[in-house]
């Protein structure tokens, strides 16, 4: 999140030229440059899922491998940047009111050789007569919350000029009524906080009155439970997000059901949100599903609002198209849906469950999120069972059919129209429950080549000195000094004794250190075997996080 007002005589880092308008709001400018928002990938984000979702529904989407994509409010590029590097049929511009941020992503571009993707100083009311041309996907995401009125509006302005004809756009915000209760978070916080100069001084009285309120124990009501619960919650945050979150001039959460007003007044329609999961109202149990269905009479906009209310939802990610498109959607999804995709889990077995003979579940696994699946047929377990073994990557449907073919007693002796239903039905499941992940590509970790290669991205953002990278399915992935050393080296023109040599020098001169406990190794003889043991380890660690491509 980081589009902004109009400020000032801003300046067009491209071209030099004069792009300034009137501003309202200089202040929030200024903050992005002081308090630089961490520029990421976000995956739910991405063309791929977008088009995913429109698949889905019956839609036929623009081919994301050779799109047009615009990102309103791009930040440093971060979103952005690695399309254009995966997909060299993509054109990309990103558009954002920090220079600060765009220089920085621009920085990147140049670093990796990026030469389809283009940034540009700009905000986003200016942008409604600069922008030219239709492009086929349109992101903003963290943005639309967080600016005044004038380019809210202009952000769907620019979605309904611009989209193109059977395109997808993503648009992220916070909404009521979950945001209700952090408004009062958010209100300490700024109330607490407004009397101190610079962004730091902010941060700091902000946290401290998130501590304070934390560790109030003597409230017993439900409002103070909810107020140390929200506390809690919002102080796990990263300094840049708390910020920008919650200290900005601007945060404007809306119902549901107002903002698919502001886009219907522009003939843009509800495709649906990111993700299947935040759209199925089975999650919530059999009972709260009926009776959505009952209080909705099936209306899409009607079930969306009450489940909002119901989990008390805060933040949405929906996608819109044109209003001609939507007599096309087509939400009646069953097992034959899955059947053109690619799949993938974060799903591992849970190392403490233990088979009880006789009994159910089967099996046991968790996700990345700590959630817990249990699993009681046959046919279920050995799905999962090929979904983590292509791990990291995703695998095609047809292909998961040939492996259970094999596996599941009895299942080849179906028709095949079953078999491939059987299998359809038990992806659905699963992806409501949102435990797995479908793609139009399929991705296969590569194995190691005698010269490894790395994502000319992700070795980019390692040269620049960055504690993350990105990954090939447009993830960001945590990186160490010493991982990152490893990385930045992966240009293919280095086997691993090479490798090894330059890890070893840098150990010897410095430039990395080995510990045992407060003492640093020197001995050559062991720093000869640690970066032997290191390089090993780092190369399938990278590997293992997608960031490898030979």
């Amino acid at each position: 999140m980081s589009a902004v007002p109009p400020v000032t005589q801003s300046v067009d880092v491209q071209t030099g030229a004069q792009i300034g308008a009137n501003a309202s709001n200089q202040a929030i400018a200024d903050a992005y440059d002081s308090v630089p928002y961490q520029s990421k990938p976000f995956a739910q984000s991405a063309p791929e899922q977008l088009a995913v979702m429109a698949k889905l529904f019956g839609l036929t989407p623009p081919d994301f491998r050779n799109a047009r994509i615009l990102e309103l409010g791009c930040s440093a590029g971060g979103n952005l940047i690695p399309l254009a590097a995966k997909y060299p049929g993509v054109k990309a511009v990103g558009l954002d009111i920090s220079k600060v941020e765009i220089e920085h992503g621009q920085e990147v571009i140049k670093k990796a050789g990026i030469t389809n993707c283009e940034l540009k100083a700009l905000d986003i009311v200016k942008a409604q007569s600069e922008i030219t041309g239709q492009f086929d996907y349109i992101v903003c995401h963290g943005v639309f919350s967080w600016v005044p009125e004038a380019v809210r509006h202009a952000i769907l302005d620019v979605v309904r000029d611009h989209l193109s004809p059977t395109g997808v756009a993503y648009v992220s915000y916070n909404v009521y009524p979950g945001w209700k209760t952090r408004e009062v978070i958010r209100e300490m916080m700024m109330f607490h906080a407004s009397s101190r100069p610079t962004p730091a001084e902010k941060l700091q009285q902000a946290k401290a009155i998130l501590e304070y309120t934390k560790n109030i124990s003597a409230e017993q009501s439900t409002y103070g439970k909810l107020l140390r619960d929200e506390a809690a919650q919002v102080g796990r945050a990263e300094d840049y997000y708390l910020y920008h979150e919650y200290l900005e001039i601007e945060n404007n959460p809306m119902y549901f059901r107002d903002f698919i007003k502001l886009a219907g007044d522009r003939k843009l329609a509800y495709l649906g949100e990111a993700g299947l999961s935040d759209m199925a109202p089975q999650r919530l149990g059999k009972d709260i599903s009926d009776t959505l269905g009952m209080l909705s009479g099936g209306n899409i906009l009607a079930t969306e609002q009450y489940m909002d209310f119901f989990t008390n939802r805060t933040f949405r990610q929906t996608l819109l198209v044109h209003e001609a498109q939507a007599a096309k959607i087509n939400r009646g999804l069953g097992p034959k849906s899955m059947r053109e995709f690619s799949v993938s889990t974060t799903l591992f077995p849970d190392p403490d469950f233990k088979v009880t003979a006789g009994q159910l579940p089967l099996a046991q696994y968790k996700d990345n999120f700590g959630r817990s699946l249990g699993v009681n047929g046959a046919l279920s377990l050995e799905l999962i069972k090929v979904l983590v073994e292509a791990k990291p990557g995703s695998i095609a449907f047809g292909k998961i059919v040939e492996k259970l073919k094999a596996t599941v007693p009895g299942l080849a002796a179906n028709a095949e129209e079953a078999i491939n239903d059987a299998i359809g039905m038990e992806l659905m499941n699963l992806l409501v429950q949102n435990v797995i992940k479908l793609g139009m590509d399929e991705v296969i970790a590569p194995a190691l080549s005698a010269k490894p290669r790395a994502y000319a991205l992700a070795r980019a953002q390692a040269e620049l000195g960055q504690t993350w990278a990105t990954n090939l399915v447009h993830q960001p992935v945590g990186i160490s000094p010493a991982h990152r050393s490893v990385l930045a080296l992966l240009d293919g023109s280095r086997d691993q004794t090479a490798l090894q040599a330059e890890l070893l020098a840098q150990l010897k001169d410095g430039r990395l250190t080995a510990n045992r406990g407060q003492e640093r190794i020197t001995a050559e003889a062991e720093l000869v075997q640690l970066s032997g043991q290191f390089c090993t380890q780092a190369l399938n660690d990278l590997r293992q996080l997608l960031v490898l491509t030979a």
